[in-house]
């Protein structure tokens, strides 16, 4: 396992989450982050290994960057492994795009850190001491199905599952989606706080 993300063990958390990733993906595989809680881990601790690898939106911002970012890198590098990943308010602002993504068969890897909310909302409201308010997405599996719009979903809610559904997904010729189930709990501890 990857030693970046040190000290955060015992739960199926995003630090887990992209350990896996980080170990089994193709060095030269093109990342695009969505905006949320995760794009702060992804920005200090990816390790990319070639310039224009990982493609992030400036000035963490526009939610829902994520997917048409990997559309685009998979037209313009088609032979790459491209892999996006989002929190899932940003993939449910761009669910749609699924559709796109299957018609043009482009093998997108999609990996969702599910955990049910707005995350990087709820944790800004709570540097406020102000309770979790509109940050609440679903409260069961977001898919409760292995299929989305045509599309295969594989379901990982630990590091073996993770790991199993990361080589899966890499198999493919054509788009998947990882449901990274996890426990947001490491974010609180790595979202970066001004001053």
């Amino acid at each position: 396992m990857l030693s970046v993300f040190n000290g955060f063990t015992g739960h199926f958390g995003p630090v887990a989450a992209l350990n896996v990733l980080q170990d089994e993906l193709p060095e030269d595989s093109v990342i695009t982050s969505d905006v949320g809680s995760h794009l702060h881990l992804i920005g200090q601790f990816w390790n990319c290994h070639d310039k224009g690898k990982l493609i992030m939106t400036n000035g963490w911002s526009s939610m829902g960057f994520g997917i048409p970012a990997a559309m685009a890198a998979q037209m313009n590098k088609p032979d790459s492994t491209v892999v996006c990943i989002t929190g899932d308010g940003g993939f449910l602002m761009m669910a749609g795009e699924i559709v796109t993504m299957k018609r043009y068969n482009l093998p997108i890897i999609v990996v969702i850190f599910s955990d049910g909310e707005l995350n990087l909302i709820k944790v800004k409201q709570s540097w406020k001491d102000l309770p979790p308010y509109g940050t609440l997405l679903y409260q069961s599996d977001l898919f409760d199905s292995d299929i989305f719009l045509g599309i295969k979903v594989l379901r990982a809610d630990s590091v073996k599952e993770m790991r199993k559904a990361t080589i899966e997904a890499l198999s493919f010729n054509e788009p998947v989606i990882i449901n990274a189930v996890i426990d947001p709990d490491d974010y609180k501890w790595l979202i970066v706080r001004r001053g």
